[in-house]
């Protein structure tokens, strides 16, 4: 009897082993091919990113209305979607306004759909506090910014 019984032992140990050795290979092969997959759009994104660019021009601040003009410039080679414009005041408070397209202009909504072809500008007009220090636009590629701080903005 003792024998059988380390055969059996023995057997289902194998058993055991094949199919743990089974459920981690299905495992590391879905793994894997998701952070393949991830890191491959994340170096494509970064790729095409790298030819884009945008600027703010032609800033003026209006201190009778309280009022920040410019243009939006996409300067680079590619369409750059979800612009953003930040305004980071003198003690340290930040405000996020998403910009949208409202027929021909610019203006501030809940979820940017604002998206500007190669050489493509936009005019926005936004109501700011005076006591801005910097105006930041922003993008769909983490990159690709432009900040222009109070001194360069025209009174």
């Amino acid at each position: 009897m003792k024998g059988i019984s380390v055969i059996v032992s023995a057997v289902l140990l194998i058993a055991i082993t094949v199919a743990v050795a089974s459920i981690l290979n299905v495992w590391i092969l879905s793994f894997s091919k998701t952070q393949t997959s991830e890191i491959g759009s994340r170096a494509e994104e970064s790729i095409t990113c790298s030819y884009g660019a945008i600027s703010l021009r032609d800033l003026r601040f209006q201190s009778a209305t309280n009022e920040l003009q410019g243009k939006i410039v996409n300067t680079g080679n590619i369409k750059l979607g979800d612009l953003v414009l930040y305004v980071i005041y003198d003690n340290g408070t930040l405000s996020q306004n998403p910009l949208c397209e409202a027929g021909n202009s610019v203006v501030v909504c809940s979820s940017s759909n604002l998206t500007l072809k190669p050489s493509e500008l936009a005019l926005f007009k936004l109501k700011i506090g005076s006591n801005y220090d910097s105006v930041r636009i922003s993008t769909n590629c983490t990159g690709v910014y432009d900040e222009v701080s109070k001194g360069d903005i025209l009174s």
